[in-house]
Protein backbone atom coordinates (compact mmCIF):
# COMPACT_ATOMS: atom_id res chain seq x y z
CA UNK A 1 0.00 0.00 0.00
CA UNK A 2 3.02 2.61 0.81
CA UNK A 3 4.79 2.00 -2.53
CA UNK A 4 1.29 2.64 -4.61
CA UNK A 5 0.73 5.89 -2.29
CA UNK A 6 4.53 6.98 -3.08
CA UNK A 7 3.34 6.29 -6.92
CA UNK A 8 1.11 9.34 -6.63
CA UNK A 9 3.34 11.88 -5.13
CA UNK A 10 5.05 12.83 -8.73
CA UNK A 11 1.07 13.83 -9.64
CA UNK A 12 0.16 15.76 -5.98
CA UNK A 13 3.31 17.35 -6.02
CA UNK A 14 2.68 18.89 -10.41
CA UNK A 15 -0.46 19.77 -8.74
CA UNK A 16 0.68 22.05 -6.41
CA UNK A 17 3.16 23.40 -8.83
CA UNK A 18 0.85 24.26 -11.29
CA UNK A 19 -1.23 25.92 -8.94
CA UNK A 20 1.77 27.90 -7.41
CA UNK A 21 2.70 29.16 -10.87
CA UNK A 22 -0.74 30.01 -11.73
CA UNK A 23 -1.32 32.25 -8.39
CA UNK A 24 1.93 33.94 -9.49
CA UNK A 25 0.46 34.49 -13.01
CA UNK A 26 -2.48 36.10 -11.95
CA UNK A 27 -1.02 38.32 -9.17
CA UNK A 28 1.89 39.82 -11.48
CA UNK A 29 0.12 39.33 -14.82
CA UNK A 30 3.10 38.87 -16.36
CA UNK A 31 3.31 35.22 -17.20
CA UNK A 32 -0.22 34.78 -18.86
CA UNK A 33 -0.50 36.30 -22.16
CA UNK A 34 -4.20 36.23 -24.41
CA UNK A 35 -3.87 34.45 -27.81
CA UNK A 36 -4.78 36.29 -30.97
CA UNK A 37 -5.56 34.43 -34.16
CA UNK A 38 -3.96 35.51 -37.14
CA UNK A 39 -6.00 36.95 -39.52
CA UNK A 40 -5.86 37.05 -43.36
CA UNK A 41 -7.27 40.68 -43.10
CA UNK A 42 -4.53 42.12 -42.10
CA UNK A 43 -2.60 44.50 -44.53
CA UNK A 44 0.28 44.01 -45.90
CA UNK A 45 2.07 45.72 -43.07
CA UNK A 46 0.54 44.86 -40.25
CA UNK A 47 2.28 42.13 -38.51
CA UNK A 48 0.51 39.22 -37.50
CA UNK A 49 0.98 37.58 -33.67
CA UNK A 50 1.68 34.01 -33.78
CA UNK A 51 1.44 31.79 -30.03
CA UNK A 52 4.28 30.01 -30.06
CA UNK A 53 7.39 28.90 -28.64
CA UNK A 54 8.95 29.96 -31.84
CA UNK A 55 7.68 33.39 -32.45
CA UNK A 56 7.11 34.95 -36.17
CA UNK A 57 10.99 33.86 -37.43
CA UNK A 58 11.62 37.46 -37.58
CA UNK A 59 8.31 37.91 -40.14
CA UNK A 60 9.21 35.10 -42.32
CA UNK A 61 6.13 33.34 -41.05
CA UNK A 62 3.79 36.47 -41.64
CA UNK A 63 5.40 36.72 -44.39
CA UNK A 64 4.48 32.69 -45.70
CA UNK A 65 1.06 33.11 -44.17
CA UNK A 66 -0.01 35.96 -46.48
CA UNK A 67 1.26 33.92 -49.14
CA UNK A 68 -1.40 31.37 -48.35
CA UNK A 69 1.23 29.02 -46.55
CA UNK A 70 0.31 28.41 -42.91
CA UNK A 71 1.62 25.62 -40.13
CA UNK A 72 1.80 24.24 -36.83
CA UNK A 73 3.83 21.84 -34.84
CA UNK A 74 2.30 21.08 -30.92
CA UNK A 75 2.87 18.83 -28.17
CA UNK A 76 0.46 17.44 -25.94
CA UNK A 77 1.04 15.55 -22.86
CA UNK A 78 -0.73 13.74 -20.67
CA UNK A 79 -0.06 12.61 -16.97
CA UNK A 80 -2.47 10.28 -14.78
CA UNK A 81 -2.45 8.45 -11.60
CA UNK A 82 -5.34 6.32 -11.48
CA UNK A 83 -6.85 4.74 -8.77
CA UNK A 84 -9.38 1.59 -8.27
CA UNK A 85 -10.05 -1.05 -5.41
CA UNK A 86 -7.99 -3.96 -7.55
CA UNK A 87 -5.73 -1.82 -9.74
CA UNK A 88 -3.46 1.58 -9.29
CA UNK A 89 -0.89 2.91 -11.50
CA UNK A 90 0.93 6.21 -13.15
CA UNK A 91 0.56 6.77 -16.65
CA UNK A 92 1.99 8.88 -19.85
CA UNK A 93 0.73 9.71 -22.81
CA UNK A 94 2.23 12.33 -25.88
CA UNK A 95 0.89 13.32 -29.14
CA UNK A 96 2.60 15.15 -31.35
CA UNK A 97 0.37 17.48 -34.31
CA UNK A 98 2.21 18.25 -37.49
CA UNK A 99 -0.23 20.14 -40.03
CA UNK A 100 0.00 22.62 -42.69
CA UNK A 101 -2.89 24.02 -44.59
CA UNK A 102 -2.40 25.88 -48.18
CA UNK A 103 -5.02 29.02 -49.89
CA UNK A 104 -4.68 27.56 -53.05
CA UNK A 105 -6.77 31.04 -54.34
CA UNK A 106 -3.31 32.76 -53.11
CA UNK A 107 -0.83 30.13 -54.26
CA UNK A 108 -2.47 28.86 -57.54
CA UNK A 109 -5.38 30.99 -58.42
CA UNK A 110 -8.12 28.56 -57.60
CA UNK A 111 -10.86 30.23 -55.70
CA UNK A 112 -11.96 29.74 -52.83
CA UNK A 113 -10.60 26.17 -52.70
CA UNK A 114 -8.12 24.93 -49.59
CA UNK A 115 -5.49 22.39 -48.91
CA UNK A 116 -4.72 20.52 -45.71
CA UNK A 117 -2.60 17.74 -44.21
CA UNK A 118 -1.91 16.65 -40.97
CA UNK A 119 0.68 14.00 -39.45
CA UNK A 120 0.02 12.77 -35.98
CA UNK A 121 3.09 10.85 -33.05
CA UNK A 122 1.35 9.22 -30.06
CA UNK A 123 3.22 7.25 -27.33
CA UNK A 124 2.49 6.09 -24.21
CA UNK A 125 0.52 4.09 -21.95
CA UNK A 126 -3.07 4.35 -21.89
CA UNK A 127 -5.20 4.98 -18.11
CA UNK A 128 -8.01 2.89 -19.08
CA UNK A 129 -5.94 -0.11 -19.53
CA UNK A 130 -5.58 -0.37 -15.86
CA UNK A 131 -9.32 0.29 -14.62
CA UNK A 132 -11.10 -0.71 -17.68
CA UNK A 133 -13.65 2.20 -18.64
CA UNK A 134 -15.23 1.03 -21.83
CA UNK A 135 -15.92 5.25 -22.79
CA UNK A 136 -12.20 5.81 -22.23
CA UNK A 137 -10.07 8.58 -19.81
CA UNK A 138 -8.10 10.37 -22.17
CA UNK A 139 -9.00 11.33 -26.21
CA UNK A 140 -5.12 10.34 -27.06
CA UNK A 141 -5.13 7.48 -26.04
CA UNK A 142 -3.67 5.18 -29.35
CA UNK A 143 -1.20 2.42 -29.62
CA UNK A 144 2.49 3.77 -30.58
CA UNK A 145 2.33 5.17 -34.25
CA UNK A 146 3.17 7.84 -36.65
CA UNK A 147 0.56 8.55 -39.42
CA UNK A 148 -1.03 10.51 -41.62
CA UNK A 149 -3.77 11.80 -40.02
CA UNK A 150 -5.62 13.59 -42.78
CA UNK A 151 -5.65 14.53 -46.21
CA UNK A 152 -7.98 16.57 -48.27
CA UNK A 153 -9.32 19.30 -50.39
CA UNK A 154 -11.72 21.65 -49.85
CA UNK A 155 -14.22 23.69 -52.82
CA UNK A 156 -16.71 26.25 -52.26
CA UNK A 157 -18.93 27.00 -54.43
CA UNK A 158 -22.36 28.97 -54.63
CA UNK A 159 -20.90 32.20 -53.34
CA UNK A 160 -19.18 29.94 -50.73
CA UNK A 161 -22.97 28.56 -49.45
CA UNK A 162 -21.98 24.66 -51.00
CA UNK A 163 -18.67 23.45 -49.64
CA UNK A 164 -17.23 19.81 -50.78
CA UNK A 165 -14.48 18.36 -49.41
CA UNK A 166 -12.61 15.44 -49.97
CA UNK A 167 -9.54 12.97 -49.22
CA UNK A 168 -8.31 11.17 -45.70
CA UNK A 169 -10.86 13.32 -42.90
CA UNK A 170 -11.95 13.14 -39.69
CA UNK A 171 -15.48 12.68 -39.01
CA UNK A 172 -15.68 14.31 -36.12
CA UNK A 173 -14.22 17.39 -37.31
CA UNK A 174 -17.62 18.08 -38.06
CA UNK A 175 -20.12 15.72 -37.33
CA UNK A 176 -22.00 15.55 -34.00
CA UNK A 177 -19.06 17.75 -32.72
CA UNK A 178 -19.10 20.94 -30.24
CA UNK A 179 -17.54 23.70 -29.63
CA UNK A 180 -18.77 23.60 -25.71
CA UNK A 181 -17.17 20.15 -25.04
CA UNK A 182 -13.48 20.95 -26.79
CA UNK A 183 -12.27 21.75 -23.23
CA UNK A 184 -13.11 17.88 -22.13
CA UNK A 185 -10.28 15.27 -21.62
CA UNK A 186 -12.44 12.08 -21.86
CA UNK A 187 -13.26 11.23 -25.45
CA UNK A 188 -16.97 10.51 -24.52
CA UNK A 189 -17.39 14.47 -24.64
CA UNK A 190 -16.34 14.00 -28.05
CA UNK A 191 -18.04 11.88 -30.40
CA UNK A 192 -20.10 9.56 -28.66
CA UNK A 193 -19.43 6.20 -27.77
CA UNK A 194 -22.62 5.02 -29.40
CA UNK A 195 -21.34 5.98 -32.41
CA UNK A 196 -17.86 5.77 -31.95
CA UNK A 197 -17.56 1.84 -31.07
CA UNK A 198 -19.14 1.30 -34.87
CA UNK A 199 -18.54 -0.83 -37.25
CA UNK A 200 -15.76 -2.98 -37.68
CA UNK A 201 -12.61 -0.77 -36.57
CA UNK A 202 -14.96 2.20 -35.32
CA UNK A 203 -15.71 5.61 -37.79
CA UNK A 204 -13.84 7.65 -39.37
CA UNK A 205 -11.84 9.11 -35.71
CA UNK A 206 -9.12 9.54 -34.35
CA UNK A 207 -6.63 7.72 -34.47
CA UNK A 208 -7.55 6.16 -37.17
CA UNK A 209 -9.35 8.11 -40.41
CA UNK A 210 -10.33 7.00 -44.19
CA UNK A 211 -11.14 8.55 -47.51
CA UNK A 212 -14.27 10.78 -47.65
CA UNK A 213 -16.21 13.01 -49.24
CA UNK A 214 -18.63 15.61 -47.55
CA UNK A 215 -20.88 18.20 -48.71
CA UNK A 216 -22.09 21.12 -46.77
CA UNK A 217 -24.99 23.03 -47.54
CA UNK A 218 -25.73 26.42 -45.81
CA UNK A 219 -29.44 27.42 -46.38
CA UNK A 220 -28.72 30.49 -44.62
CA UNK A 221 -27.10 32.21 -42.04
CA UNK A 222 -28.44 29.79 -38.97
CA UNK A 223 -29.52 26.28 -41.17
CA UNK A 224 -27.31 24.24 -42.70
CA UNK A 225 -27.28 20.13 -43.97
CA UNK A 226 -24.19 18.21 -44.71
CA UNK A 227 -23.46 14.60 -46.08
CA UNK A 228 -20.55 12.69 -45.79
CA UNK A 229 -19.72 9.24 -47.54
CA UNK A 230 -16.86 7.60 -46.01
CA UNK A 231 -14.55 4.18 -46.03
CA UNK A 232 -16.56 1.85 -43.65
CA UNK A 233 -13.07 1.07 -41.98
CA UNK A 234 -10.61 2.92 -41.35
CA UNK A 235 -6.92 1.65 -41.47
CA UNK A 236 -6.22 -0.61 -38.64
CA UNK A 237 -2.34 0.40 -36.80
CA UNK A 238 -1.45 -3.62 -37.30
CA UNK A 239 -2.01 -3.30 -40.90
CA UNK A 240 0.83 -2.30 -43.38
CA UNK A 241 0.91 1.45 -44.05
CA UNK A 242 -2.33 2.68 -46.04
CA UNK A 243 -2.28 -0.55 -47.38
CA UNK A 244 -5.91 -0.55 -47.40
CA UNK A 245 -7.05 2.83 -47.44
CA UNK A 246 -8.68 2.77 -51.00
CA UNK A 247 -11.06 -0.07 -50.57
CA UNK A 248 -14.28 0.77 -50.60
CA UNK A 249 -15.42 -2.38 -52.60
CA UNK A 250 -14.20 -4.65 -49.72
CA UNK A 251 -14.74 -2.13 -46.62
CA UNK A 252 -17.87 -0.89 -47.61
CA UNK A 253 -19.08 2.44 -46.86
CA UNK A 254 -20.54 4.68 -43.96
CA UNK A 255 -23.37 6.55 -44.69
CA UNK A 256 -23.67 10.35 -42.87
CA UNK A 257 -25.89 13.61 -42.55
CA UNK A 258 -26.60 15.84 -39.92
CA UNK A 259 -28.64 19.17 -39.47
CA UNK A 260 -27.66 22.06 -37.76
CA UNK A 261 -28.89 25.33 -36.44
CA UNK A 262 -27.31 27.85 -35.06
CA UNK A 263 -28.06 31.17 -33.84
CA UNK A 264 -26.45 34.50 -33.74
CA UNK A 265 -23.11 33.64 -33.84
CA UNK A 266 -20.67 30.43 -34.21
CA UNK A 267 -18.48 31.64 -31.59
CA UNK A 268 -19.19 30.75 -28.13
CA UNK A 269 -20.25 33.84 -26.77
CA UNK A 270 -22.90 36.17 -25.40
CA UNK A 271 -26.31 34.69 -27.91
CA UNK A 272 -24.49 31.75 -28.99
CA UNK A 273 -27.31 28.62 -29.56
CA UNK A 274 -26.65 25.54 -31.20
CA UNK A 275 -29.16 22.56 -32.09
CA UNK A 276 -28.04 19.47 -34.32
CA UNK A 277 -29.52 16.09 -35.38
CA UNK A 278 -27.64 13.89 -37.33
CA UNK A 279 -27.90 9.67 -38.09
CA UNK A 280 -25.55 7.10 -39.45
CA UNK A 281 -25.73 4.24 -41.52
CA UNK A 282 -23.48 0.89 -42.66
CA UNK A 283 -25.49 -1.05 -45.33
CA UNK A 284 -23.61 -3.61 -44.48
CA UNK A 285 -23.91 -7.06 -43.37
CA UNK A 286 -23.03 -7.36 -39.38
CA UNK A 287 -22.74 -10.17 -36.45
CA UNK A 288 -25.41 -10.54 -34.15
CA UNK A 289 -23.47 -10.19 -30.42
CA UNK A 290 -25.12 -13.11 -28.81
CA UNK A 291 -27.69 -14.87 -30.51
CA UNK A 292 -26.76 -17.77 -33.28
CA UNK A 293 -28.61 -20.23 -35.57
CA UNK A 294 -28.94 -23.72 -35.11
CA UNK A 295 -25.87 -24.50 -36.62
CA UNK A 296 -24.22 -22.04 -33.71
CA UNK A 297 -23.55 -19.28 -36.32
CA UNK A 298 -24.10 -15.98 -35.40
CA UNK A 299 -27.54 -13.95 -37.16
CA UNK A 300 -26.94 -11.48 -39.35
CA UNK A 301 -28.62 -8.55 -39.85
CA UNK A 302 -28.54 -6.49 -42.59
CA UNK A 303 -27.00 -2.66 -41.76
CA UNK A 304 -26.58 -0.96 -38.41
CA UNK A 305 -27.62 2.54 -37.41
CA UNK A 306 -28.00 5.12 -34.93
CA UNK A 307 -29.12 8.72 -34.34
CA UNK A 308 -27.63 11.39 -32.36
CA UNK A 309 -29.07 15.22 -30.71
CA UNK A 310 -26.71 17.82 -29.90
CA UNK A 311 -27.37 21.39 -27.83
CA UNK A 312 -25.77 23.90 -26.63
CA UNK A 313 -26.03 27.45 -25.45
CA UNK A 314 -24.22 30.22 -23.90
CA UNK A 315 -26.58 30.99 -20.73
CA UNK A 316 -24.96 34.12 -18.74
CA UNK A 317 -22.18 36.25 -19.66
CA UNK A 318 -19.60 38.38 -17.26
CA UNK A 319 -20.47 41.92 -16.70
CA UNK A 320 -18.75 43.84 -19.11
CA UNK A 321 -17.77 40.38 -21.40
CA UNK A 322 -19.73 39.51 -23.77
CA UNK A 323 -17.34 36.77 -24.66
CA UNK A 324 -17.10 35.02 -21.30
CA UNK A 325 -19.04 33.29 -19.22
CA UNK A 326 -20.98 30.00 -18.74
CA UNK A 327 -22.39 27.63 -21.17
CA UNK A 328 -24.03 24.24 -20.78
CA UNK A 329 -24.50 21.25 -23.40
CA UNK A 330 -26.23 18.51 -23.67
CA UNK A 331 -26.11 14.96 -26.54
CA UNK A 332 -28.49 11.90 -26.47
CA UNK A 333 -27.45 9.09 -29.24
CA UNK A 334 -29.12 5.60 -29.90
CA UNK A 335 -27.12 2.72 -31.71
CA UNK A 336 -28.85 -0.88 -33.06
CA UNK A 337 -28.24 -3.00 -29.50
CA UNK A 338 -28.07 -5.91 -31.74
CA UNK A 339 -24.82 -4.95 -33.25
CA UNK A 340 -23.52 -2.06 -30.85
CA UNK A 341 -21.74 -2.04 -27.60
CA UNK A 342 -23.54 0.63 -26.38
CA UNK A 343 -26.64 0.88 -27.18
CA UNK A 344 -28.08 4.62 -25.69
CA UNK A 345 -25.85 7.40 -24.53
CA UNK A 346 -26.50 10.89 -22.64
CA UNK A 347 -23.93 13.01 -21.78
CA UNK A 348 -24.42 17.05 -20.54
CA UNK A 349 -22.35 19.87 -18.54
CA UNK A 350 -20.77 23.00 -18.28
CA UNK A 351 -17.75 25.24 -18.81
CA UNK A 352 -17.02 28.66 -17.45
CA UNK A 353 -14.49 30.83 -19.94
CA UNK A 354 -13.27 33.75 -17.53
CA UNK A 355 -13.60 32.12 -14.29
CA UNK A 356 -11.00 33.72 -12.43
CA UNK A 357 -9.72 36.30 -15.13
CA UNK A 358 -10.65 38.15 -18.04
CA UNK A 359 -8.76 35.75 -20.78
CA UNK A 360 -10.86 33.50 -22.73
CA UNK A 361 -8.53 30.84 -22.85
CA UNK A 362 -9.02 30.21 -19.06
CA UNK A 363 -12.18 27.72 -19.00
CA UNK A 364 -13.40 25.80 -15.96
CA UNK A 365 -15.37 22.87 -17.46
CA UNK A 366 -17.66 20.10 -15.37
CA UNK A 367 -19.47 17.15 -17.51
CA UNK A 368 -21.38 13.57 -16.76
CA UNK A 369 -21.51 10.95 -19.71
CA UNK A 370 -23.47 7.64 -19.71
CA UNK A 371 -23.22 5.05 -21.71
CA UNK A 372 -26.18 2.29 -21.34
CA UNK A 373 -24.69 -1.32 -22.41
CA UNK A 374 -26.54 -3.31 -24.92
CA UNK A 375 -27.41 -6.71 -22.89
CA UNK A 376 -26.65 -8.82 -25.65
CA UNK A 377 -23.01 -7.28 -25.24
CA UNK A 378 -23.03 -8.44 -21.54
CA UNK A 379 -24.15 -12.01 -22.46
CA UNK A 380 -21.49 -12.23 -25.08
CA UNK A 381 -18.66 -10.89 -22.44
CA UNK A 382 -19.89 -13.04 -19.56
CA UNK A 383 -17.17 -15.28 -19.11
CA UNK A 384 -14.43 -12.07 -19.19
CA UNK A 385 -16.32 -9.64 -17.33
CA UNK A 386 -18.04 -11.89 -14.49
CA UNK A 387 -19.81 -8.56 -12.42
CA UNK A 388 -22.40 -7.73 -15.34
CA UNK A 389 -22.45 -3.53 -15.26
CA UNK A 390 -25.09 -2.22 -17.98
CA UNK A 391 -24.30 1.26 -16.52
CA UNK A 392 -21.10 3.05 -16.90
CA UNK A 393 -20.95 6.78 -15.70
CA UNK A 394 -18.23 9.23 -15.65
CA UNK A 395 -17.57 12.15 -14.35
CA UNK A 396 -15.21 14.97 -15.15
CA UNK A 397 -13.84 18.30 -13.25
CA UNK A 398 -11.32 20.18 -15.84
CA UNK A 399 -9.58 23.21 -15.33
CA UNK A 400 -7.40 25.14 -18.62
CA UNK A 401 -4.94 28.01 -18.31
CA UNK A 402 -2.10 29.28 -20.52
CA UNK A 403 0.76 29.98 -18.04
CA UNK A 404 2.34 31.34 -21.50
CA UNK A 405 1.24 32.50 -24.54
CA UNK A 406 2.61 29.44 -26.16
CA UNK A 407 1.73 26.79 -23.31
CA UNK A 408 -1.41 25.25 -22.22
CA UNK A 409 -1.90 23.86 -18.24
CA UNK A 410 -4.96 21.87 -17.34
CA UNK A 411 -5.37 19.80 -14.37
CA UNK A 412 -7.81 17.19 -14.55
CA UNK A 413 -10.11 15.28 -12.39
CA UNK A 414 -12.14 11.87 -13.56
CA UNK A 415 -14.34 9.35 -11.43
CA UNK A 416 -15.70 6.30 -13.20
CA UNK A 417 -18.80 4.29 -11.96
CA UNK A 418 -18.98 0.66 -13.14
CA UNK A 419 -16.05 0.63 -15.53
CA UNK A 420 -17.63 -1.69 -18.00
CA UNK A 421 -14.54 -3.61 -18.57
CA UNK A 422 -12.55 -3.30 -15.51
CA UNK A 423 -13.05 -5.60 -12.36
CA UNK A 424 -14.04 -2.33 -9.92
CA UNK A 425 -16.90 -0.91 -9.05
CA UNK A 426 -15.24 2.44 -9.02
CA UNK A 427 -11.96 4.03 -9.77
CA UNK A 428 -10.71 7.90 -9.56
CA UNK A 429 -8.37 9.44 -11.99
CA UNK A 430 -6.09 12.72 -11.39
CA UNK A 431 -4.28 14.30 -13.94
CA UNK A 432 -2.67 16.96 -16.15
CA UNK A 433 -2.88 17.75 -19.58
CA UNK A 434 0.27 20.37 -20.86
CA UNK A 435 0.45 21.63 -24.51
CA UNK A 436 2.94 23.58 -25.98
CA UNK A 437 2.59 25.21 -29.33
CA UNK A 438 5.89 25.45 -31.20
Amino acid sequence: MKNNCKKTYPISLMFVLILFLYAASLNGQSLVFENSVPDKNDTENEKIEFNSLTGDWWGTRTSLYKSGYQFSFSMKNDFFSSHSAKSRGFDYLNMFTLNSSLDLNELFCWNNADFFAEVIGLHGTAPEDKIGPLQGISNITSPHQWRLYQLWIEKKFAGNSISVLAGLFDLNSEFDVRSTTDLFINPAFGIGPDFSGSGLNGPSIFPSTSMAVRVNYCVNENVSFKIGIFDAVPENYNQEYLKDIFNLGRDGVLLIGQADYTKSTEEVREGFEKYSIGGWYYPQSFDDLAEVDQYGNPITHFGNSGVYFNAEKFVLSKHGSPQLGLSFFGRIGFANKNINAVQTFWAFGFNFSGALSSSPEEILGFAIANARLSSKFITANSLIYSNAKFNETIFELTYSFNLLNWLCIQPDLQYVINPAEGTSRRAFIAGVRIIAEF
